[in-house]
C-alpha cells in the first residue's frame, strides 16, 4: 500500500481506520468533509483582478480548476476597501452626489430623464454576489474607475466535478494536507462511522471524531481568520502590578 502523494496517503489513512468501507464510500465521504470544511472555516482563499469595463455592471469570476466560490472576503480597487451592498456600516446605500447632464433638462430647470443617465461623480461603489460566478457592483464604472481592476479576495472548496476525476488530484494545494491532515481523518471517520449498518458502524466513535473535527473546524476558522498568524493575547496584568507587589513583598 504505497502513498504516491498526499491524498493516497489520506486515502490510505482512511482504508486502515474504516476496514470494510469501499473506495467510493471513502472517496464520497471524504469530498463531503473537506467541502463542509471549506465552507465553515474560509480557510481555503484564493485572490484574484477582475478588469472593469466602462459602464459595465456585472463580471464573471474564474475560480481554480474543480473548485468553487464560498464567498467574497474583501474587495479593494487602488489601495481601497470596497464595501459590500449590504454593509450598513459603510452608510446608506445612496450615498453619492449626482449631476443630471444637460440635455435631460428642460428650460426651467425640470428634470425629464432616465434614471440609467444620471452621471454620478465621486461615487462610492459596492459589490455583491447575487450570482455564484459573477460579482455585480452597483455604479458603472467611469472612465478613471476602469483604470483600476478589483482585487478580489475569495473563499473557495471543491467543485462537485472532483468525485469525476479518477486520478484522486481534486486540486487541493500541498499546504493543506500538512495543516488539515487530523483534521479530515476526524471528519471522514465520523461520518463513516455514523452511517446505519456497515460493518464498521461505531456510534461511540463516531461522536468522538465528530466532536473533535466541529473543534477542528472552530480553530481553523479563527486561525483564517488572523491569515494564521500568532495572535495576541487579550489580556494583559495592570501597568505596574507586578513592581508594587514585589516591594510590597520586600517590606
Amino acid at each position: 500500500m504505497s502513498a504516491c502523494n498526499e491524498m493516497d496517503r489520506l486515502l490510505n489513512t482512511l482504508r486502515m481506520r474504516v476496514p470494510g468501507s469501499t473506495d467510493a464510500g471513502i472517496q464520497l465521504e471524504l469530498f463531503n468533509t473537506i467541502d463542509e470544511f471549506c465552507r465553515r472555516t474560509n480557510a481555503w482563499r484564493w485572490v484574484t483582478d477582475v478588469n472593469l469595463t466602462q459602464g459595465q455592471l456585472t463580471y464573471p469570476i474564474f475560480p481554480p480548476p474543480s473548485t468553487a466560490l464560498v464567498r467574497m472576503l474583501a474587495v479593494m480597487q487602488n489601495g481601497r476597501p470596497i464595501p459590500p451592498a449590504g454593509d450598513a456600516s459603510s452608510g446608506p446605500v445612496i450615498s453619492q452626489r449626482g449631476r443630471f447632464p444637460g440635455d435631460t433638462l428642460f428650460p426651467d430647470g425640470d428634470a425629464a430623464f432616465d434614471p440609467d443617465r444620471v452621471v454620478t461623480e465621486g461615487a462610492v461603489m459596492r459589490y455583491a454576489i447575487y450570482y455564484p460566478t459573477y460579482v455585480t457592483i452597483d455604479i458603472p464604472p467611469s472612465s478613471d474607475a476602469v483604470q483600476y481592476p478589483l482585487q478580489m479576495a475569495l473563499a473557495i472548496t471543491l467543485a462537485g466535478s472532483s468525485l469525476e476525476c479518477d486520478c484522486g488530484d481534486w486540486g487541493l494545494e500541498p499546504w493543506m494536507f500538512d495543516r488539515f491532515f487530523e483534521d479530515w481523518l476526524d471528519g471522514c471517520q465520523g461520518r463513516m462511522f455514523s452511517q446505519v449498518a456497515k460493518p464498521y458502524t461505531n456510534v461511540a466513535a463516531a461522536n468522538y471524531h465528530l466532536r473533535r473535527f466541529r473543534q477542528a473546524m472552530a480553530f481553523a476558522k479563527q486561525e483564517a481568520r488572523r491569515g494564521f498568524t500568532y495572535s495576541t493575547p487579550s489580556w494583559r496584568f495592570p501597568q505596574g502590578s507586578f513592581i508594587n507587589r514585589r516591594k510590597a513583598v520586600l517590606r
